[in-house]
């Protein structure tokens, strides 16, 4: 990833940047008008549940005891 990323200059990194700034603005854009064309009374943030939330265990902290730790040596004796 590190090559990758040298090879890209600070020029490419820059229009790419802004290649995703201009696309978030478009679908701003589209998103405020959908919200104009909609005349319903709901207020905002009442529409329950947007989306999935991912749940991952993979970052979760434990306390995971290592052969070199002293504690677990005792306990082993």
């Amino acid at each position: 990833m590190v090559y990758f990323h040298k090879r890209l200059t600070p020029e490419v990194l820059g229009e790419i940047n802004e290649m995703i700034v201009r696309d978030a603005k478009e679908r701003q854009a589209k998103e405020a008008e959908g919200r104009d064309d909609d005349d319903s009374d709901d207020a905002p943030g009442s529409s329950g549940n947007s989306g999935t939330m991912i749940m991952d265990a993979t970052c979760a902290p434990s306390n995971i005891r290592y052969p070199q730790d002293v504690s677990l040596l005792s306990e082993a004796r």
